[in-house]
């Protein structure tokens, strides 16, 4: 029982947090500024409430008396919950020992205890204009923690649930229709004692801890015996839904527990289409050796070699070619993309080096890729990417090569570098540069008529038009356009 009438002053008690924080005690000063001089209610030693501890306004005490809060000297121990459910305000709560409570639920009052918190079943966190500092430890079986502010110095231990983690340890019926937690739902559960972690057996959702970032729900699946075959509505199993999710570790566990390999899911999807966040060798050999099909397409027409590519996965790319998979031709998909255009796209020349180098047919034909007739090379080099551009001319490609419309690579590039390039300075020269020292003609007309020169003089960058007409003299520029042209840049 509470002795309401014995009180202590709000600057006392600032006094007495002086060794707490500074962040936690700016959050004291500005609560306990909006009480108006009220006092603290005091309890000078431990104190013990057979039942629950109620820290809103509208309840019992703090509709009896007139104070900002309670301070505890000692240690606080609620055999019941201690509650804050008021969203936005609430009686400060200042423990300077440890706290014991079998539930807690805080809500937007500021808490401050010093020394550690140990709860029976849930710590509940909810909502952003509340503030609890931990000095020591947080203890709990559950620690729920819904855009909260809180600050623990020690180390939380308990299954932590939040807006990103830890949803596959929730009931069903706790996650909404979007794939978020329902932290109303916990929070009615948590209210009434009833369950909110899959801790029973038969409860736990294989797929969801498949997809888990920790492996403990999974372990805790398996060790009950659950069934590895089992398929969701898209239907990946447990061991496709884990390398979808890039839980890579889960991955190793379920093929640990015999799960099978050789599957895929409605999409056409099997593990081998699935690699991307695998980089541990032991599990790319496991899963690769007992794949029979590692050609074999998807539903949009992509196999394992094509999907690896196309997320320039250099590592699985190797993996793939030790275990036999073929490169692909650079036909079209489905959607109408060739594979091969990733190489042109990335500023990272590694994979496209590495294919080059394994013999890869990287050309298509020029009514493949929207009528434009463009090799890898015009694609590499309108786009300003100089590592793969060099890879490509280092590995045959030609450099005057025409698209469709007449234009070399050097053309293309100097017709969208100032839409392209133009927030990058030095850019354009040094690709210009790269495709002249590899031999690109300046003077090699389009079917417009027009070339690299005239493209060049069009843009206000004098750099690449000077380092494009240095080239053009030395080839048969005629007078009229080399009178033009030296005269602006002797202008400039």
């Amino acid at each position: 029982m509470l002795d309401l009438t014995s009180l202590m002053a709000v600057a006392e008690v600032l006094k007495l947090v002086s060794g707490f924080p500074g962040d936690a005690q700016y959050v004291l000063r500005e609560t306990v500024a909006r009480c108006e001089g009220m006092p603290f209610v005091r309890v000078a030693q431990d104190l013990e409430i057979d039942g629950d501890l109620l820290l809103d306004w509208d309840a019992p005490p703090w509709t009896e008396v007139k104070a900002c809060g309670l301070l505890v000297e000692g240690n606080l121990k609620v055999s019941g919950r201690i509650s804050n459910l008021q969203l936005e305000a609430g009686p400060t709560l200042v423990v300077l020992g440890n706290v014991q409570a079998d539930r807690i639920a805080h809500g937007g009052a500021s808490w401050l205890i010093q020394g550690t918190v140990r709860v029976g079943r849930s710590f509940f966190g909810v909502y952003n204009d509340g503030y609890a500092f931990v000095g020591g430890d947080l203890l709990a079986e559950i620690v729920v923690n819904d855009d909260h502010h809180l600050e623990v110095a020690g180390t939380i231990q308990g299954r932590k649930i939040d807006r990103s983690s830890g949803h596959a340890w929730l009931i069903e019926g706790l996650i909404d229709e979007d794939g978020e937690v329902d932290f109303d739902a916990i929070w009615a559960r948590d209210a009434q004692g009833l369950p909110i972690l899959r801790t029973e057996p038969g409860t736990i959702d294989i797929h969801a801890a498949a997809e888990a970032f920790d492996s403990e729900l999974l372990l805790l699946a398996l060790a009950r015996g659950a069934n590895l075959e089992l398929r969701d509505d898209f239907g990946n199993t447990p061991l496709l839904a884990a390398m979808a999710a890039g839980r890579m570790e889960n991955a190793r566990h379920l093929l640990r527990a015999g799960a099978i390999v050789d599957v895929v899911n409605d999409q056409g999807e099997g593990p081998a289409h699935l690699l991307g966040y695998a980089r541990d060798p032991v599990i790319l050999d496991e899963v690769l050796s007992a794949v029979s099909r590692l050609d074999a397409l998807d539903r949009n027409g992509r196999s394992p070699m094509m999907r690896a590519i196309e997320r320039e996965d250099l590592i699985s790319v190797q993996a793939l070619l030790a275990h036999g998979a073929r490169l692909p031709a650079p036909d079209l998909q489905q959607d109408g993309y060739p594979y091969a255009m990733t190489l042109a796209e990335s500023p990272q020349a590694e994979l496209l080096a590495f294919l080059l180098d394994q013999g890869a047919n990287l050309e298509w034909s020029s009514s493949d890729w929207l009528s434009e007739g463009h090799t890898l090379l015009h694609e590499a080099a309108w786009r300003g990417n100089l590592r793969s551009v060099r890879a490509l001319l280092a590995a045959g490609f030609s450099v005057d090569a025409r698209d469709a419309k007449g234009r070399t690579p050097l053309r293309l590039m100097l017709d969208l570098a100032p839409r392209i390039l133009g927030d990058q300075p030095g850019q354009a020269a040094a690709m210009v540069q790269v495709l002249l020292d590899a031999g690109a003609d300046p003077l090699a007309r389009a079917a417009d008529g027009k070339d690299a020169l005239d493209a060049a003089a069009a843009m206000t960058d004098d750099e690449v038009l000077r380092t494009v007409y240095a080239a053009a003299v030395r080839g048969s520029l005629e007078p009229s356009r080399k009178v033009a042209i030296a005269t602006r840049l002797q202008t400039q």
